[in-house]
């Protein structure tokens, strides 16, 4: 298993505070106040949960720490119920990422889930 300390620290600490923001509500949104709590009201911006998929796919293989493969699952299957509303690029994104959720879970079924 490879260290969390790998990513660098305050790197980490967005990426977990994202991670909590979108595990409390399911979604993302354009804006967060200091609590972290939705300061704007728009969370149909798909792009940012497309970008926010292959930070947590990269954060799980620099990691190894399976929140971030379980995150990256929940986002995954928000992106699919509107897959029809994604523009084909961005489809094409999607299927990008659900082949990295896919080596992530081979990878997880092979070490049992050690991280």
């Amino acid at each position: 298993m490879r260290d969390a300390d790998n990513l660098e620290a305050e790197t980490k600490h967005v990426i977990d505070l994202y991670v909590k923001a979108f595990e409390v509500r399911k979604r993302l949104y354009t804006g967060y106040d200091e609590m972290w709590k939705p300061c704007r009201k728009e969370f149909r911006d798909y792009g940012s949960y497309l970008l926010f998929g292959n930070i947590l796919a990269a954060a799980y293989r620099r990691t190894e720490c399976l929140k971030y493969a379980s995150c990256l699952m929940k986002l995954t299957d928000s992106l699919i119920s509107v897959i029809t509303l994604l523009r084909e690029a961005e489809q094409y994104e999607l299927a990008l990422i659900l082949g990295s959720e896919l080596e992530i879970y081979r990878d997880i079924r092979r070490t049992g889930g050690a991280g």
